[in-house]
């Protein structure tokens, strides 16, 4: 059964992943071969039959394409009937990649110049009104009137009321429906995706900022018909219209057949009373009027199912951001699109559902889920032991002030939880701290929202990049000037700059840029990308990455000179690793502290200093992978880079580098943060040894007394690395050359060791291996502080150079050889 799973879970997916590839194929081929062919023309439903009637072009609604109902049936009755389509729009060649409103325009006006027509009337359709409009902007003297019938445009009347808003949630639209047509196989039954796809994509793309502008260019006669008796999007864009365009006239009709006909003769009506040339001639009031600049007081709120939708849409935005949520809703409180009281309940409804669910899922999971995704996304041990002991000794007030302090809720609720706090408890302080806070932050947002959506009025062709420079500003202020105000900032501040101008704390893909740059010339002069995998033919997996460390110190046959270990796989129960750890401490006479560590783990990373037998037993109930038990060693460590030459009888020492662990002296009167901040060196890497000792950073070490920052020889983790060329002896060469010999098929690779003395490591004797790493790894004299990065890279280049010269050797031999594919598909595979 345990076979039968582990077969399942490491295989299954793989073809489940194929199966989902292939019905998509196909249903891309079935999509392809039965699509219709495109008659590439914009306008259709050319009426000839009398070419005196008037000409009336109607362009719908994208989402009304197919559901015109009668409308062009009537107007093709009295006039010359042209129809735009949009499915024969988007494919035109020169729209193939634009598809905002002033790009349709333009192919527009192209289409009706080609007809050579006379003047036309113009009846748009909600989106299509846009369109129009940006028609008669780019050519107003081609068109004689236009009849809005519901129209869309306006932006502070649509979604969230907003241009970066309403953008993202078009965004999201145009992402959605694409997903549906291309990544479902739907085999035809989600064709309309395709078109859906399009027109949000249109509405992406059509920037309705400057659409006030557009409108107010309207000269010719314009009749407004608003056809629904919903109150929040299309009534008030249409009341805007009219007041922008003061030659319109507005009509409203209720949602019934009997309106609807209604409204079809009043466009008739209009549109034969202006093509016998009369004229609307606005008064000096609605002129006025018209260039009032606009006020979000006059936007209509929200009601009915609209304001449900707003609502959840708060609720559903407090479990990604509860502080943004909350901001949100204060300014749709100040653009007008709802109240105070329903902003301000969802945003509580959605902070209560959100953070009880955290708590809940604290209680449930307990203190192992921190280790799973997507907890560990949000929370890592060190938060949780530090909410942990702040929770133990003030819960109630630590639940009201984590309220206050973004960054601190999820561990704490999660922290409450895990402990099994009296959930009446957690929920009553919980609720009170939100009631306070809830309202607090909305009613702010909405006060300085108004004055913020004003200002965005007035400048909004740059505002949005001012909210940006304001949001840097803060930012740079609270991480380069705020920590001058303290000694622990100016010192941790000063730490971060000297990491920045010491090449030795850069990121390692700054280091092996150059030295790709020479990867590559090895891979053109040697002809062969993974020739290296041949360097030491006997290391399972070609040392890609992932190097197993156990199954390479086994295969060194002089065992004496390789400090004892044992394996304990993941697979085994608790009892069992415990029996082996036991038997393993026993039989070697080893007192604790034993070092823990993965057995593909590298730079230092979940190594661990085990201190009794409770502490190894804790740990091992949280392995998930192979470990290793290993004896911890006394004295001095060292890292010794070998190498020889498959032809060579004698090998050599690349570089020695002797490892330091840092120390902090006691004075009797500083603390340990005091001592962490005065060290030149600890607060290079303050931030982590801040928090390795946060428990302990007020204690005061005795005069004299030694404090390791570090307990690993790890660079990363402050372990200092100095060159130790002055060791390198004929009797040290000789004793590693004996070890790497007693490994059949090693040739290059570093050495991590420790020595009694230093005397020791130069005459060859006393060496216990710790682990042996083998092409993969970097001959670390590199960081000695006397190294710039020109050396370093210099070093790491003559290192690649030795393993590509062994690795052609090697594979001339007929040894462990892998081509680019097979490189690849390995590389692939240990990930």
């Amino acid at each position: 059964m345990k076979k039968l799973k582990s077969f399942y879970t490491s295989i299954s997916w793989k073809y489940c992943v194929v199966g989902y590839l292939f019905l998509l194929a196909c249903s891309f081929l079935y999509l392809t071969f039965t699509q219709n062919d495109s008659s590439n023309e914009f306008i259709t439903h050319l009426s000839s039959d009398n070419i005196q009637k008037p000409i009336v072009l109607l362009i719908p609604d994208q989402q009304n394409l197919d559901n015109l109902g009668d409308l062009d049936t009537f107007l093709s009755t009295d006039f010359n009937l042209l129809v735009a389509d949009y499915r024969e729009l988007y494919n035109q060649e020169d729209n193939k990649k634009r598809f905002h409103a002033s790009d349709n325009a333009q192919i527009l006006v192209k289409q009706l110049e080609k007809l050579q027509t006379r003047k036309v009337h113009i009846v748009a359709q909600g989106f299509g009104g846009i369109i129009a409009a940006n028609a008669i902007a780019q050519s107003p003297d081609a068109f004689s009137s236009i009849t809005f019938i519901n129209p869309s445009g306006l932006q502070e009347y649509e979604l969230l009321g907003g241009y970066a808003m309403n953008k993202a949630v078009y965004g999201a639209q145009t992402g959605f429906w694409w997903g549906a047509y291309y990544l479902i196989p739907h085999f035809g039954f989600l064709k309309s995706a395709h078109l859906k796809h399009q027109f949000n994509r249109a509405n992406y793309q059509t920037d309705r900022r400057d659409l006030r502008e557009i409108f107010k260019q309207i000269k010719i006669p314009t009749l407004i018909e608003q056809k629904t008796n919903r109150k929040f999007e299309t009534f008030g864009i249409s009341k805007e219209i009219e007041r922008l365009v003061p030659q319109s006239v507005f009509k409203e009709y209720d949602v019934t057949e009997m309106g609807y006909v209604n409204s079809e003769e009043a466009i008739k009506e209009f549109i034969l009373s202006v093509n016998q040339g009369d004229i609307i001639q606005p008064s000096q009031e609605r002129i006025a009027i018209a260039k009032l600049p606009f006020e979000y007081k006059n936007v209509i709120k929200a009601e009915g199912w609209t304001l449900i939708a707003l609502m959840l849409l708060i609720v559903f935005s407090t479990f990604i951001s509860e502080d943004l949520a909350c901001i949100g809703a204060g300014l749709m409180v100040a653009r007008g699109l709802m109240g105070f009281w329903p902003a301000m309940l969802a945003g509580l409804l959605g902070i209560l559902v959100g953070d009880a669910f955290i708590y809940l899922a604290g209680r449930w999971l307990g203190k192992s889920a921190v280790t799973r995704k997507p907890f560990s996304w949000f929370i890592n041990e060190q938060d949780l032991e530090r909410s942990y002991h702040w929770f133990k000794t003030k819960g109630p007030i630590i639940i009201i002030a984590s309220r206050f302090i973004p960054g601190t809720r999820f561990p704490t609720y999660f922290s409450a939880g895990i402990l099994g706090a009296s959930f009446f408890m957690f929920m009553s302080y919980f609720v009170i701290s939100s009631i306070v806070w809830t309202p607090l932050i909305v009613g702010l947002s909405m006060a300085l929202g108004q004055q913020m959506m004003d200002y965005f009025t007035m400048y909004q062709g740059y505002a949005m990049w001012l909210i940006i420079g304001l949001v840097v500003f803060v930012y740079l202020f609270i991480k380069l000037v705020v920590p001058l105000f303290t000694y622990r900032g100016r010192r941790t501040l000063k730490g971060k700059f000297i990491r920045k101008r010491n090449w030795s704390f850069w990121p390692t893909s700054i280091l092996y840029f150059p030295v790709g740059i020479y990867l590559i010339y090895l891979w053109i002069k040697h002809r062969s990308i993974s020739l290296f995998i041949a360097t030491n033919p006997n290391i399972e997996g070609g040392e890609i990455v992932r190097e197993s460390k156990y199954k390479i110190l086994e295969q060194i046959n002089e065992q004496s000179a390789v400090a004892p270990f044992i394996v304990l796989k993941n697979e085994c129960s608790l009892d069992e690793n415990l029996s082996l750890c036991d038997t393993f401490i026993d039989n070697q006479e080893i007192n604790y502290p034993v070092v823990l560590k993965p057995d593909s783990g590298k730079n230092g990373k979940g190594v661990k200093f085990i201190q009794n037998r409770e502490s190894l037993e804790n740990e091992l109930k949280s392995i998930k992978e192979v470990h290793l038990l290993q004896k911890f060693v006394e004295g001095q460590e060292f890292e010794i880079f070998y190498y020889r030459y498959p032809n060579e009888a004698k090998g050599h020492i690349f570089s020695i580098t002797r490892k330091e662990l840092h120390f902090l002296t006691g004075d009797g009167e500083k603390n340990i943060e005091e001592l962490i901040l005065r060290d030149d060196r600890a607060i290079c890497l303050a931030d982590l040894h801040l928090e390795k000792f946060m428990h302990e950073l007020y204690d005061i070490p005795e005069q004299g007394e030694r404090v390791p920052l570090v307990e690993l020889g790890t660079h990363s983790k402050g372990a200092l690395f100095f060159d130790g060329e002055e060791f390198k002896t004929p009797e040290l060469a000789l004793a590693i050359d004996r070890i790497s010999k007693s490994f059949k098929g090693f040739y290059f690779g570093r050495y991590d060791v420790k020595v009694p003395t230093t005397e020791h490591l130069m005459k060859g004797e006393g060496i216990q291996v710790l682990e042996l790493n083998g092409v993969t790894s970097v001959s670390t004299n590199i960081y000695d502080p006397k190294y710039g990065f020109k050396h370093a890279v210099r070093i790491l280049a003559k290192q690649w150079d030795i393993a590509y010269k062994i690795g052609s050797i090697n594979a001339k031999k007929g040894l462990k050889k892998s081509g680019t594919m097979g490189f690849i598909k390995q590389l692939v595979n240990t990930h």
